[in-house]
C-alpha cells in the first residue's frame, strides 16, 4: 500500500536508507506476539508469548483463553508461569546504558510487552510508569488511539521525548493498523490513514535530521510489525471441532482454541492429548485449510509445544475482493465471538501480504535495497549493535552485517 502517492516521507526514507525488500513477520503475525519478538530479538518459543490470545491453565485440568492485549494479562502470566517474558527485553539490556522510553497508542498488552518488568519508561493511556514501576506524569504523552491522537503523540515524541537523549526511544502508533481492521482495504479511509501515519513519520525524520545536524549519531528504524489481508471468509473453529466430535462442548476446556486472526492455536489438556492427530487431520481436510503444524514441526515456525500448545494452523491464501486490496484470507473465531467483517483487514497467518511488514534502517552507514531475508527478530540486535551493546542470546541478527554483505556481493 506504499509507493502510491500516499507515503512520500516513507518512500523518501526508503530511498536514502536501507530498505529490506524481503522482510517478514512472526507466526502468528499478530501484534502482541510481534511486540515481544521486537522487544527481545527472540521468536515465540524463546520469549514465551505465543499470540494475541493464549490459553492458560484454568485450575481444573483444562485451559481458558486470555487476551494478551488486556492490562491484566501480565498478572495472569505471572500467576501461571512466574514471569511474563522468558528472555530480556531491550529495555532490560539498556537499563544503566542510556535507558529506554516508549510512547504507544497500541493495546496495553502490546505496549507493555516492550518492557513488562519496568526497566525503562512507558507512556500509555492505561497508566504510565518508569523504572521500578513508579508512576509517571503522562500529561500530553498518552493517546486514545484515534488518528488525531497518533498525530499529537508523534509531535510529543519529537518535542519532548527525543530531546531527553535516551539510548532507545520507541514510538508505536495504532494507525493505519487500527483503521485497516475497520474499513475495506484499499478504500479512501484506509489510504487516508496511511497518509496520516506517513505525516507522523515525517515529523520524526525531521527531528532526527536536526539531531544529526547537531552532531548526534542516530539510527532511525521505521516500519510495521505485520501486514494485512482482506477477510474473504470466516470459520467458527469451536463449532467445527464440536460437530466433528473432537471437542466435548462448545465451551469445554479440554480442547481450547485460541484465535489469532487469520490463524489459530489449539491447546490440549493432558486427558485430550491423543486428539492432536485427529484434530490435525480434520483441519487439513477442510476446503479452507492452509498450513497445519503439529508436534515437532512447531519449532520450524518459531514455537514450542510447552504449556499445552499442540497445533498451529492458518487458512489458504485467497484472491483479494478488489484490485485495490491486498490478497484475501480466512479469519477464525471462537463460538462466543463475532466473526471478522468481510472485506476488512485482518492478519495473523502466513499469507503473502500479512507476512510482508515494512522496514527501513536509516543511519549507521546502511543504505540501498537489501534483498536478503530478514524478519522482525532482527530489529533488536540491530539496535543494540548500533549502541555498542552485546547481542548474545537472541534469535535475530544485526542487519548491519546483512547490508554490508549485500553491498560487498
Amino acid at each position: 500500500m506504499l509507493g502510491r502517492g500516499h507515503s512520500p516521507r516513507f518512500d523518501g526514507l526508503a530511498a536514502r536508507g536501507a530498505f529490506f525488500a524481503n522482510h517478514r513477520s512472526a507466526f502468528p503475525s499478530v501484534t502482541r506476539c510481534c511486540s515481544a519478538t521486537i522487544a527481545t530479538g527472540c521468536r515465540p518459543a524463546r520469549h514465551g508469548i505465543a499470540g494475541n490470545t493464549v490459553a492458560l491453565p484454568d485450575g481444573a485440568g483444562g485451559f481458558v483463553v486470555r487476551n494478551v492485549g488486556a492490562p491484566e494479562i501480565f498478572d495472569q502470566l505471572r500467576a501461571a508461569y512466574g514471569r511474563v517474558l522468558k528472555v530480556p527485553t531491550m529495555a532490560q539490556r539498556l537499563a544503566g546504558h542510556g535507558g529506554t522510553v516508549v510512547l504507544s497508542s497500541a493495546s496495553p498488552g502490546a505496549a507493555f510487552m516492550q518492557d513488562p518488568d519496568a526497566h525503562g519508561e512507558i507512556y500509555h493511556r492505561s497508566g504510565s510508569r518508569g523504572p521500578g514501576g513508579r508512576s509517571l506524569d503522562d500529561a500530553g504523552l498518552t493517546s486514545e488511539g484515534t488518528i488525531e491522537d497518533d498525530t499529537r503523540l508523534a509531535r510529543a515524541f519529537c518535542e519532548e521525548i527525543l530531546p531527553r537523549g535516551a539510548a532507545l526511544s520507541v514510538l508505536w502508533l495504532s494507525h493505519p493498523d487500527k483503521t485497516m481492521h475497520k474499513v475495506l482495504l484499499g478504500s479512501p479511509d484506509h489510504m487516508a490513514s496511511v497518509a496520516a501515519a506517513d505525516a507522523c513519520l515525517g515529523m520524526v525524520i525531521d527531528a532526527v535530521d536536526a539531531m544529526r545536524a547537531a552532531g548526534e549519531d542516530v539510527l532511525l528504524m521505521a516500519g510495521s510489525d505485520h501486514g494485512h489481508q482482506s477477510v474473504v471468509a470466516t470459520v467458527d473453529i469451536d463449532a467445527g471441532l464440536h460437530a466433528a466430535g473432537l471437542k466435548d462442548d462448545l465451551a469445554s476446556s479440554e480442547v481450547c482454541f485460541a484465535p489469532q486472526g487469520t490463524s489459530g492455536h489449539i491447546y490440549l489438556a493432558p486427558q485430550a492429548r491423543e486428539r492432536a492427530e485427529p484434530i490435525a487431520a480434520w483441519l487439513r481436510a477442510q476446503d479452507w485449510a492452509g498450513e497445519v503444524v503439529v508436534g515437532e514441526r512447531l519449532a520450524a515456525f518459531g514455537h514450542s509445544g510447552e504449556h499445552g500448545l499442540a497445533i498451529m494452523f492458518c487458512g489458504k491464501e485467497l484472491e483479494a475482493p478488489s484490485p485495490d486490496a491486498p490478497g484475501g484470507a480466512v479469519a477464525f473465531h471462537r463460538h462466543d465471538e463475532a466473526p471478522a467483517p468481510i472485506g476488512f483487514g485482518q492478519h495473523g497467518g502466513l499469507g503473502t501480504h500479512e507476512q510482508a511488514p515494512v522496514l527501513i534502517a536509516d543511519g549507521g552507514g546502511m543504505r540501498g535495497v537489501c534483498e536478503a531475508a530478514s524478519d522482525i527478530a532482527d530489529i533488536a540486535p540491530t539496535i543494540l549493535a548500533h549502541l555498542g551493546q552485546p547481542v548474545d542470546g537472541m534469535d535475530g541478527r544485526a542487519l548491519q552485517t546483512l547490508v554490508s554483505a549485500a553491498a560487498m556481493a
